[in-house]
């Protein structure tokens, strides 16, 4: 999802969709800020790796891991659900989590793969960082495929010291926010173990075109 050198391209793979997340140039300070420096250091040493070269997927997994250890799902999952989330027991909450958070990675990295230029490089820069108690949200600016750039804002919370992503805003639309619309829609007309098993067949479908993901070239 990231590569910390900018002028470097990954094309033709998997990796040229993940690599559209990464961050480059510092320009604003502040402890969340550093916190995202720290998974974008740890991610261009994965993709640094000849292993991943010669295997995209194997660095889109690897990746993952990361981002895994960096979001905060629960809170995430919460918003994206609503009220209906009350009515949940303990069992389905986690296995919500667990679907949600499979389900937010592939839209944070499809949704950025489809505005980002990726062709002569990525340059992502570092705006502001705009702290209200315990919560901040970080503002980046990412070269977009059609010229000009793409706003993309990563809203974070303090959990025990530590700052995680909840949510992340791409030119005003929020990832949490639409996902809650469409549950919202959803749960309207059907019931809640449909919307899971639909959810399911969604994850199942995405993960088999990842499957389909050739190496590059040499």
């Amino acid at each position: 999802m990231f590569r910390a050198k900018c002028t470097s391209v990954l094309t033709g793979s998997v990796l040229a969709v993940v690599m559209v997340l990464l961050a480059c140039p510092h320009v604003v300070a502040g402890p969340a800020t550093d916190r995202l420096r720290e998974l974008f250091a740890s991610v261009d040493a994965v993709l640094a790796d000849p292993k991943v070269q010669e295997d995209p997927r194997e660095g889109v997994a690897r990746i993952q891991r990361l981002v895994t250890d960096l979001a905060d799902v629960g809170a995430a999952a919460t918003a994206a659900l609503g009220q209906e989330w009350h009515a949940l027991t303990l069992a389905e909450r986690q296995e919500f989590i667990n679907l949600f958070a499979e389900l937010l990675e592939r839209a944070y990295v499809g949704r950025l793969a489809g505005t980002a230029r990726v062709i002569d490089g990525v340059k992502v820069t570092y705006r502001r960082e705009i702290l209200a108690g315990d919560e901040v949200t970080v503002s980046t600016a990412l070269g977009a495929k059609h010229g000009g750039d793409v706003v993309v804002e990563y809203r974070m919370a303090n959990r025990h010291g530590r700052w995680l992503v909840w949510d992340v805003v791409l030119d005003g639309v929020s990832t949490v926010e639409n996902y809650h619309a469409q549950f919202k829609r959803l749960l309207r007309q059907r019931s809640y173990a449909e919307v899971v098993s639909l959810l399911r067949a969604k994850l199942t479908e995405v993960s088999l075109m990842f499957a389909r993901a050739e190496p590059r070239a040499p």
